[in-house]
């Protein structure tokens, strides 16, 4: 008797456990769509109602394709909270003064199998992501600067030129950037193709940092990094290339070869070689053509408006950053 009572308990146990296990794998599924929905909502911001239908779409995207472990979430009755600059969301603190962050919340219900023998019918789960949208501490960035007081037109066709020389500060101008590790990386780092990891690691700047400008810096070193070169890997000969060449600048994928990562960068003193820039912001411009002719350069292209990993940090930028970070927090 008492073998059979210790065998129906244990019996008793692994069915009990079987539940258990459908609720931790209901769990964590509930969890990775509140946080992709986070994330996705997040990099909509500053617009709430893109922002929602963001998360809308991604929360229905997932249930499409497990429709028999589908997630409840309903924007309008809570599940999506949004918080301001200067927020103080809790359990996280204070978000800084150009920080905006969304919450998405999801629900989902799981019917128990064997614990209904215990009076329990259903499970009912919630789950919570919070994700911030910042401007970015750093980028790697394409060795040229582009005039902080620019107006920032996003998606609106601008062209913008070359400075007259390396101090000159007016909106619209840009001019090249000497590459931390050195001239000899010039090329390479502007035309962003298979640049080894250390160069790259080594050229991270961040908001605030100061970079140098780079004189004497031919228009044609310069084509062959972004219009055409022998081996055809010039940046708008790279754009032509699947899966690059059906992209638009509203929707591309994040290492489409037009777009030009730079810092929006303010002239602090210097002349020639020794001119010094403060970096204020990182923008990104897409770049739809490319002339370079003796001393005459220009690009046309838009500004648009880019995600890049999140590094941390919430430095205070002057303008409403093109380029930002977005980042799960909670």
């Amino acid at each position: 008797m008492t073998l059979v009572i210790a065998l129906v308990v244990l019996l008793g146990v692994a069915a009990l456990s079987i539940d258990i296990g459908r609720l931790a794998i209901a769990t964590q599924h509930a969890q990775n769509v509140a946080d992709a929905a986070a994330l996705g909502a997040a990099s909509e911001l500053l617009d709430q109602e893109a922002a929602a239908q963001m998360a809308t779409s991604l929360v229905e995207a997932n249930n499409a394709v497990s429709p028999r472990a589908t997630v409840a979430f309903d924007p309008s009755g809570g599940d999506l909270t949004f918080w301001a600059p200067g927020s103080t969301i809790s359990g996280y603190g204070e978000i800084g003064p150009r920080t905006h962050a969304v919450r998405v919340r999801t629900h989902r219900d799981v019917p128990y199998l064997f614990a209904k023998i215990f009076g329990l019918d259903v499970a009912s789960i919630t789950r919570e992501a919070i994700a911030v949208r910042t401007p970015p501490k750093g980028v790697i960035f394409a060795p040229m600067w582009v005039d902080y007081t620019t107006e920032y037109r996003y998606g609106e066709e601008q062209t913008l030129s070359i400075a007259d020389s390396p101090h000159t500060g007016v909106p619209g101008n840009f001019g090249w950037l000497n590459p931390i590790t050195g001239s000899d990386d010039f090329i390479a780092l502007l035309s962003g193709y298979n640049v080894p990891s250390e160069i790259v690691e080594a050229n991270y700047k961040c908001v605030g940092d100061t970079v140098g400008a780079y004189t004497g810096q031919s228009g044609g070193l310069a084509k062959q990094a972004l219009v055409e070169n022998s081996e055809g890997t010039a940046r708008l000969q790279r754009a032509t290339w699947p899966p690059f060449d059906t992209d638009t600048f509203e929707s591309y994928h994040a290492n489409n070869p037009r777009i030009l990562l730079v810092p929006l960068a303010e002239y602090i003193g210097g002349t020639g070689s020794n001119a010094q820039y403060r970096i204020k912001a990182f923008g990104a411009f897409w770049i739809t053509t490319a002339s370079f002719t003796g001393t005459n350069s220009e690009f046309t292209g838009r500004f648009i408006r880019y995600a890049v990993p999140s590094m941390g940090g919430d430095p205070i930028s002057e303008i409403d950053e093109p380029v930002y970070a977005v980042s799960l927090v909670m």
